[in-house]
């Protein structure tokens, strides 16, 4: 029992330390009751990754990328880059998450956030971990920006679960690392149903709140005294 224990406080960790800018309580804000299929208050995500799919699919680079343009912003194109710009540069700090372009003439930032713990499973008999790398666009006109988010791959850690652990400690629960772009697994494989699904439909969630986050970084700023200096 202390083992099971330990290899739980181990994965609970690198939860802790994997932690993002964009928060849990961010992904559990997002309403996904549309795809409560049965109403039972209830998300399968394989149901929901289906349904996901059909929103928006891989772009011809076989990223899975999904683009939305938000009109009518009461700003100029230096005002909304100021806006942009800083959130990226407060949000954007961790190591694993850096920004791969700036441009303020052409209008453009381009970042790179990292979603890790996005379909992890853990059972007795085998542990999974899915991580990737998201990257972020930002581009910008006069009054509208358009946000456009693609992942290019998945990266998944294998462990030997629980089982690995119990039989000799926390040496023995070993992992193996495993790389593979999305349309190998849109939206998800037989094989890594459980874990494919939940990445999927979390990849979909944080374009979402990365989405929602911009727009109000621009439209209220992130202070909330930008406009009283």
């Amino acid at each position: 029992m202390k083992k099971v224990l330990l290899l739980l406080a181990i994965v609970f960790s690198v939860t802790i330390a994997n932690a993002q800018i964009i928060t849990e309580q961010d992904f559990a804000a997002i309403d996904m009751s549309q795809f409560d299929t049965n109403g039972d208050g209830k998300i399968k995500d394989d149901e929901a990754a289906l349904a996901i799919k059909d929103l928006y699919g891989l772009d011809k680079n076989n990223s899975i990328t999904r683009v939305t343009v938000i009109d009518s912003i009461p700003k100029s194109k230096d005002q909304i880059y100021v806006a942009v710009n800083d959130w990226f540069v407060r949000s954007f700090n961790d190591g694993k998450s850096v920004i791969q372009l700036n441009d303020k003439e052409l209008g453009t930032i381009i970042g790179k956030g990292h979603i890790s713990n996005m379909g992890n499973t853990l059972s007795f008999a085998s542990s999974a971990d899915i991580s990737a790398d998201v990257i972020i666009r930002v581009d910008m006109k006069d009054g509208r920006m358009r946000i456009t988010t693609s992942i290019q791959k998945y990266e998944m850690e294998k462990g030997t679960g629980v089982l690995g652990a119990l039989a000799g400690g926390p040496a023995a629960y070993q992992k193996v690392h495993q790389e593979f772009i999305p349309s190998e697994c849109f939206p998800f494989t037989k094989k890594q149903k459980k874990e494919g699904a939940k990445a999927f439909v979390k990849s979909h969630i944080y374009s979402l709140i990365v989405t929602n986050k911009l727009r109000d970084a621009v439209l209220n700023g992130l202070t909330g005294g930008e406009e009283d200096w």
